[in-house]
């Protein structure tokens, strides 16, 4: 994948609000949640873009979540499994931080469009 795909924002805050509101204007309907433990990820779920902010904001883990389903993602081989999706999202409980990747040649929309969305 090259550089120019990718866009990536972070923010020193979780902002699961910021999150909802980029996968609803991405036309994301279906999540896979991951528990970052460290070493590995484990599998949490697939979660309904309707499900999200009741659910993911009680977990109080850090998390790595995929649009559409993925039931397996390994460490270090995250951008790679980008490669085939919209949007990476991690979210760090201990640091409070949000990073958000995002693969442009997979969302149809201009990045201009998506800074909007993200402000």
């Amino acid at each position: 994948m090259r550089q120019k795909d990718l866009f990536g924002v972070h923010y020193f805050k979780i902002q699961y609000g910021k999150v909802y509101k980029l996968l609803t204007s991405l036309g994301v309907e279906t999540l896979s949640v991951f528990i970052d433990g460290g070493l590995e990820y484990f599998f949490y779920g697939l979660l309904t873009i309707d499900d999200f902010m009741d659910n993911v904001p009680q977990i109080k883990e850090s998390l790595l979540i995929f649009d559409g389903e993925i039931y397996q993602c390994e460490m270090n081989k995250e951008i790679e499994t980008l490669r085939n999706k919209k949007v990476l999202i991690g979210f760090d409980i201990a640091e409070k931080y949000t990073q958000i990747l995002i693969n442009l040649k997979n969302i149809g929309l201009p990045k201009k469009m998506i800074k909007q969305v993200l402000k």
